[in-house]
């Protein structure tokens, strides 16, 4: 009986090990700010980024108005492995496929993301529909 629970618990410890939250899961949903570095609060600025798993859509409302939204495609060049810690996404930009770095750091509900030309917005992320 041995013979077979041990290779069997040995199966399914080898299987969990390998079982981990994907990288950027954490990511994925809707983040929001009302604060646009160089807009004034009085212009009524709102930016929303949604991510899914391999890109983000970055949408900005001035005096309610849209702006063009832009898909990026990214990459994570660097996970967060501790709560302290950034990541960091290599995106490319859809018209000049520019590639860029953003730099994330997450704490709970919270997002301070800095873009590739080193303006820093924080978000915050919006309950799931």
């Amino acid at each position: 009986m041995k013979r077979i629970i041990i290779p069997i618990l040995l199966a399914v410890f080898v299987m969990c090990a390998g079982c981990s939250k994907e990288p950027g899961n954490k990511l994925i949903g809707v983040w929001k700010t009302d604060t646009i570095p160089g807009i004034a609060k009085k212009e009524n600025p709102i930016v929303i980024y949604t991510f899914s798993k391999d890109s983000m859509i970055n949408t900005a409302y001035v005096h309610g108005e849209a702006h063009d939204a832009y898909r990026f495609a990214y990459v994570i060049k660097q996970d967060a492995k501790t709560e302290s810690d950034t990541m960091i996404l290599e995106a490319t930009h859809p018209a000049s496929n520019h590639k860029g770095d953003f730099r994330i750091f997450l704490k709970g509900k919270k997002m301070l993301l800095t873009t590739p030309d080193n303006n820093s917005i924080e978000l915050e992320k919006q309950p799931d529909k």
